[in-house]
């Protein structure tokens, strides 16, 4: 019994970490999309692939607003929903991890 508890120790731990890498990885992410629509990035450039992905994993409230070009408000509100969606990804990464993880 005590080394299949082991082994399930080890996978749970793996696992946990795992999650939190994948959750930094796409925080980092979307805080790097949030900061090339700050710094007004053309869309049709070599960057263009990393938008499109930040707006293919934002669903809701965090995608980016309708029509949004390089004005002020739609890049202002763009920056607050990435940045958000990249904080939301981190804590919830952080509970999922500390759930997944095996206790001391």
């Amino acid at each position: 019994m005590g080394a299949v508890s082991g082994r399930l120790r080890g996978l749970r731990r793996g696992l946990a970490h795992a999650v939190w890498a994948l959750a930094v990885l796409g925080a980092l992410g979307l805080a790097g999309a949030a900061l090339l629509v700050a710094l007004r990035v053309d869309p049709q450039s070599v960057w263009g692939w990393w938008l499109e992905a930040a707006d293919l994993v934002t669903p809701g409230w965090f995608a980016r607003p309708e029509g949004s070009g390089v004005a002020g408000a739609a890049v202002r509100d763009t920056v607050l929903r990435w940045g958000s969606a990249a904080g939301v990804l981190l804590a919830a990464g952080a509970v999922l991890q500390w759930v997944i993880r095996p206790s001391r």
